[in-house]
This record gives C-alpha cells, structure tokens and sequence, in this order.
C-alpha cells in the first residue's frame, strides 16, 4: 500500500527539475527592476532649504495649503506640519476646544456672538458654527424684540 501512494524516486529527473527551477530563478532575478530609492519619512527630510523657504514664501503671499500640498507632492498635514515647525503664522485655523469652551461661556455670560468673536479673535460665523456643533442654545435675535430709545 505504501509504494502505490508515495511519490516515485527518480533520482535523474529531481535533478533536472532542479537545474529548471535554478535557471527559471536567475532569469527572473536578471529581469527585476533595480530598487527605487528610498524617500525619507519626514516632510521636512524631503525638501531641500531652498524649496522649504518657496514653500513659506508661497503660503505667506497667499498660496494655499491645499494647493502647496499639490505643488511638493504631500499631504496637507505635512504641509501644515512644515509651517509650524518654521514658526510661520497660520491663516483661518478652527478654533482649539478651549477657544470654543471660551466662546460658550462668554456668549452664556450675555455677549453677543459678535462680541465673543472679537474676544477671541475669530469671524462670528465661525463662533456661530461652533456654538452650534457644539450643542449651546441660541437665544432669540434682536430686531423686534429689542427696547427702543426713547424719542
């Protein structure tokens, strides 16, 4: 029973599906494309000092982050990343949790969204937004509700 289900031994024939294998082997070796260069991780590894000082000019006059991203090859993220660790001062950045929390309780104190965006240095349709993202209850605008002066 053993000798009908085990593989039979040629011992010339191993051979030569050997020396097949090896010669298939070294010719696909020969046909593999060199290995590309590694590209650094870091954004900051990857441009030299002259692109780093285009990529702050460009921001500083305008350009946007979307757009430098798209000009150097990265994400947005390592855009934003290489302009903080330059110190360059960010355009219309969402305001931080503890701005918000601020804004929420400046405008629950009685101020005006107006007055809590000039405060915090925001637009007021931004601290609108947030409030509202934010679950804080607006309360009724002015106009008709408003006392008027004394004519």
């Amino acid at each position: 029973m053993i000798g009908r289900h085990a593989n039979p031994v040629h011992p010339e024939k191993s051979v030569e599906e050997l020396e097949i294998l090896v010669t298939r082997l070294r010719r696909l070796q020969s046909r593999r494309p060199a290995p590309s260069p590694t590209v650094p991780h870091s954004p900051l590894q990857r441009l030299t000092v002259a692109q780093l000082t285009n990529l702050v000019d460009a921001y500083n006059s305008g350009t946007s982050t979307n757009a430098l991203a798209a000009a150097y090859g990265m994400s947005k993220g390592s855009v934003l990343k290489l302009l903080a660790q330059q110190h360059v001062d960010m355009r219309r950045q969402p305001p931080t949790l503890e701005q918000v929390e601020k804004a929420a309780a400046l405008y629950s104190q009685g101020n005006s969204i107006a007055t809590v965006a000039t405060k915090l240095g925001l637009s007021q349709t931004a601290v609108r937004n947030h409030l509202r993202k934010h679950g804080v209850a607006f309360r009724p605008r002015g106009g008709s509700g408003r006392a008027q002066p004394n004519a």
